[in-house]
């Protein structure tokens, strides 16, 4: 589920540098696909806390655990959600982006701060995962200040839209990484 969201995300951009409209209409189909991987993972979930020889065959150490995946899941099927919301964004823009725009380094950093999260998830070291904490929410408020600025030309709105979804990205890539904090608490 992770690395179809993360390849989304990634084609979510290139559709917006290159205004590749198949690229975007791909991406707003995969998200189907993380929907079903999403409530898989609910299902299986709910499973392993009932059945504790399931639990213990996915790796499942205590069940609690499964509320935080859980947690997790969702919040990996949302940034699914807001790589579509980019690609449908790209579908109604009318021309390109120019490549300097500071849009394309948010989006460079949001994506490198929800590889970190995920990477935080089999992190032990509570300094690193509070670090990418941090740099979830340096990443948003950077987003921020580009609202404040002129991000576009006659895309403006669409523009906006597709910051205030890497801005989301990142505050998600945050949330996974407290989620990996509380875990690393209880090992």
């Amino acid at each position: 589920m992770y690395g179809l969201v993360l390849s989304m995300l990634e084609d979510s951009v290139t559709a917006l540098r290159d205004h590749n409209v198949e690229i975007a209409e791909d991406v707003v189909q995969r998200d189907d696909d993380v929907d079903r991987f999403y409530f898989l993972s609910v299902r299986q979930l709910n499973a392993a806390i009932e059945d504790l020889e399931l639990s213990e065959m996915i790796g499942i150490r205590h069940s609690q655990e499964c509320l935080e995946y859980r947690l997790v899941t969702k919040i990996i099927e949302r940034i699914g959600d807001h790589a579509a919301r980019i690609a449908l964004n790209v579908l109604r823009m009318d021309s390109t982006v120019d490549s300097n725009n500071p849009i394309f380094k948010m989006a460079k950093l949001s994506i490198k701060v929800f590889e970190s999260s995920i990477d935080s998830m089999a992190q032990e070291d509570l300094n690193v995962i509070n670090k990418i904490v941090e740099e979830a929410k340096s990443v948003s408020q950077f987003g921020v200040s580009l609202e404040s600025q002129e991000v576009g030309s006659e895309n403006d709105i669409e523009l906006s839209m597709v910051l205030e979804s890497l801005r989301r990205v990142a505050e998600y890539s945050g949330d996974i990484a407290e989620v990996s904090i509380n875990m690393s608490v209880k090992l």
